[in-house]
C-alpha cells in the first residue's frame, strides 16, 4: 500500500500533485518538530512511502532522491528508483536520480520517513507552481501508476491473501511438481499426504 506525502502551503505543488494523486495522502507542517511528529503518526501498514518536496530550480523535470543524510548518518531508499525513473521518462517527462543529499524541511521528513520506514520510501523533486503544469501533473499520476501496477505483479502474495480455493490449488501444482522431480523420500512424504489429506 502507497502513501502519498507533500508539504501544507497554499501554493505548495506538493500539496497540490498529492490531493490530485489520491485521497489518502498527508501533507506535513513546515517544521522541523511538527514534520517529524506528522510521520510518527503514519501507520507501517504503508509498504511505500512516496515524499513529494518543492525545488525552485526545476522547470519541466523531476528529481529523485536516493539519500537522506542528517548528522553524518547516511540512509538510503530501498524502492527500486531506476524504475521510477523509468515510469517517469515514460510519460515524456524527464527524471533524474541524485545521489547528493538535500537540505533543509525535505531532507529532515526524507530521513525519518526512511528511518521509520525500513528504507521504503523516496524522495521526488518537482517544480514550483510557476512550472507545473498540467501536463506534468497528468504525467506525473500516469508514471506513478504504471509503477505501481508494474510493483503489485511482482509482489508475491501472502497465504492470508489466497482464497481457499486458490491455495489448495497452489498446494496441489506443488505436490504434483514434488512428486515428478524429487527422490523417493519426497514421494513417500506426500504419499503420508495422499492418506491424510488429498482422497
Amino acid at each position: 500500500m502507497r502513501l502519498f506525502v507533500g508539504f501544507k502551503g497554499k501554493n505548495n505543488t506538493s500539496r497540490i500533485l498529492v490531493e490530485e494523486l489520491s485521497p489518502v495522502h498527508l501533507l506535513l507542517t513546515n517544521s522541523f518538530t511538527g514534520l517529524r511528529k506528522d510521520i510518527d503518526s503514519i501507520s507501517k501498514k504503508y509498504d511505500q512511502v512516496f515524499i513529494f518536496g518543492v525545488d525552485k530550480t526545476l522547470t519541466s523535470e523531476v528529481r529523485i532522491e536516493k539519500y537522506a543524510d542528517k548528522e553524518g548518518i547516511r540512509y538510503a531508499s530501498k524502492l527500486d528508483l531506476q524504475k521510477i525513473v523509468e515510469s517517469i521518462n515514460t510519460a515524456e517527462v524527464h527524471a533524474v536520480i541524485s545521489e547528493s543529499p538535500t537540505s533543509y524541511l525535505c531532507n529532515e521528513a526524507y530521513w525519518h520517513a526512511l528511518n521509520k520506514f525500513s528504507g521504503k520510501a523516496v524522495l521526488i523533486h518537482i517544480p514550483t507552481i510557476k512550472h507545473m503544469d498540467k501536463h506534468l501533473t497528468e504525467a506525473l499520476k500516469q508514471a506513478l501508476e504504471e509503477n505501481n501496477k508494474t510493483t503489485l505483479s511482482k509482489r508475491p502474495v501472502s497465504l492470508e491473501e489466497l482464497s481457499k480455493s486458490a491455495l489448495d490449488a497452489k498446494l496441489s501444482h506443488s505436490y504434483k511438481q514434488a512428486r515428478s522431480r524429487q527422490g523417493k523420500y519426497v514421494n513417500d512424504v506426500f504419499d503420508d499426504i495422499d492418506e491424510n489429506h488429498w482422497n
